[in-house]
């Protein structure tokens, strides 16, 4: 997304990010800048799922974008 936006000059209200069981994948600092930059980002994870839980939140690391929780 940062490179369409930035390299390509795509709009970044214009982009939509859907994830589905997505790890943490963001510092908690760059997370701020992501979401704020990006406002059309989706996580989606299923209940009990164990991959969005990688990292560990107490590493710093982050999910961006706004989590959805799927009912099994």
């Amino acid at each position: 997304m940062y490179r369409l936006h930035k390299e390509f000059g795509v709009k970044a209200e214009d982009l939509v990010l859907i994830t589905f069981g997505q790890p943490r994948a963001f510092k908690k600092s760059l997370r701020r800048e992501f979401d704020n930059l990006f406002p059309h980002a989706f996580i989606l994870n299923r209940d009990g799922d164990p991959i969005p839980t990688l990292p560990p939140s107490r590493a710093g690391f982050s999910h961006v974008g706004s989590l959805r929780h799927l009912d099994k």
